[in-house]
């Protein structure tokens, strides 16, 4: 029944989980190394700052609906598994 919907659901979970994993990573590699060589009451006060501007509209549909996203991937293939 909804098997057809694997392959679009599967590339929309790994473009989500990618997206996720991009973000982080440049995180990682930009703003955590810049913050670690400033003065920890200033490295706090930019954190506050940064984490405050980061919620926006583009980030919690890519962070919270990604989840989501897996577990009906999961389930259409775990489905599709029993039926074979």
């Amino acid at each position: 029944m909804m098997a057809h919907l694997l392959v679009p659901m599967s590339m929309l979970s790994l473009l989500g989980i990618g997206a996720i994993f991009v973000f982080f990573y440049a995180w990682v590699c930009s703003t955590m190394w810049g913050l670690d060589a400033t003065d920890p009451h200033v490295a706090i006060a930019a954190m506050q700052a940064m984490n405050a501007s980061v919620r926006n509209a583009v980030f919690f549909p890519a962070f919270f609906l990604t989840p989501i996203l897996l577990g009906l991937t999961a389930a259409i293939a775990w489905s599709r598994d029993r039926r074979l």
